[in-house]
């Protein structure tokens, strides 16, 4: 586990999966890691980010909310994943 490492982490929001969901604050990270687990994991690139989880619910499903940061503080990826857990690995239900 990684603690807080994405504070003042600032992003482009990709407009979210599931229609009119709000997606995550796009502008500061620091409110998901408070609540979310942390991780840290090496992509297929070879390179290191950091994975953030937590459940939660997009239009009424239950699920988990993800987002991963690069070394350079940008969100590179966020994502609901309809029934997920939390599992320190990104895409996976």
């Amino acid at each position: 586990m990684v603690q807080d490492p994405a504070v003042g982490v600032w992003s482009t929001c990709k407009p979210p999966v599931y229609g009119t969901a709000r997606p995550a604050p796009c502008s500061r990270v620091r409110p998901i890691t408070s609540n979310g687990s942390v991780y840290r994991f090496k992509g297929a690139d070879g390179f290191e980010r950091t994975l953030i989880q937590s459940l939660g619910q997009v239009n009424g499903l239950v699920g988990r909310l993800e987002w991963i940061v690069d070394d350079f503080g940008n969100l590179t990826h966020q994502q609901f994943i309809k029934g997920g857990s939390i599992n320190g690995v990104p895409n996976l239900p």
